[in-house]
């Protein structure tokens, strides 16, 4: 590893962040220390993971800090430590589960998961705890295309615009647009 004044030197830990090898690394690492954990110890819980985010359902409270408790305790072990910032319990709020909670939302890969009304497939709007983009992201593509300067493009054609941009904006559509659609019209 090489610093900021040229100086060379050895790297004792980590993988360095960029690397080809850093994300099947983690992945790895990852599978024997928290997917096999989960597996095998906690079997009455469901969870998601992609390289170190991850979401985990829990039934109550009581057993979301269990889940919790054991989980710190298995990556000290491993000579980790849960991030505290972004390690937290969220109560899953809807129309059965009416309780009031500290943290009732939480992002993960890009969405907010939070309650929403939605329409079922009989056209009954009720409300459930559901995914859409979240404000980070609205933000980060309102950023993207404020630097586009469309409005300095008045000599292009719509067809050439359109050659431009729309394998960005259909990638967004089709990402973000696939839960609650109606929440990317904040762009």
């Amino acid at each position: 590893m090489q610093n900021v004044d040229g100086q060379v030197l050895e790297r004792k830990c980590g993988t360095p962040q960029g690397e080809v090898i850093s994300p099947l690394l983690v992945n790895l690492f990852m599978h024997y220390t928290f997917d096999m954990q989960i597996t095998k110890n906690l079997t009455s819980v469901r969870f998601c993971r992609c390289a170190d985010d991850g979401v985990i359902h829990c039934q109550s409270l009581s057993q979301a800090k269990l889940v919790l408790q054991k989980i710190g305790a298995r990556f000290r072990e491993c000579g980790l430590e849960l991030h505290l910032d972004k390690t937290k319990i969220v109560y899953c709020q809807d129309v059965n589960r009416r309780q009031s909670y500290q943290d009732v939302q939480f992002t993960f890969f890009g969405y907010t998961f939070r309650l929403r009304k939605v329409v079922n497939k009989y056209k009954r709007v009720y409300v459930n705890f559901s995914p859409a983009v979240s404000r980070n992201e609205l933000k980060a593509m309102r950023q993207t295309i404020r630097k586009w300067y469309l409005h300095l493009m008045c000599n292009r054609e719509l067809s050439d615009l359109s050659v431009i941009f729309n394998s960005i904006l259909q990638g967004w559509q089709q990402y973000y647009g696939r839960f609650h659609g109606s929440a990317m019209s904040a762009i």
